[in-house]
């Protein structure tokens, strides 16, 4: 399932994006992902916490603000 997704997305973004237009799907490196699992190399790397705080500190990168919010 996983791979499916990860081929698809490499797909829509040659599709969609300039910069990935000349970019060659690897049948052979997607073959090494695993079929429905998270890669060892990103769990070891995510942090867990209960810190609900956290949440919108670290959105305030990601999430655009709506000027109109609030009026």
């Amino acid at each position: 399932m996983r791979r499916r997704v990860v081929y698809d997305a490499l797909l829509w973004l040659k599709e969609n994006n300039p910069y990935y237009a000349e970019i060659e799907i690897s049948t052979s490196h997607l073959g090494e992902l695993p079929e429905d699992d998270v890669l060892e190399e990103v769990m070891g790397i995510i942090c867990h916490s209960d810190d609900i705080g956290m949440i919108e500190q670290e959105s305030v990168g990601y999430v655009p603000q709506d000027d109109n919010e609030g009026q």
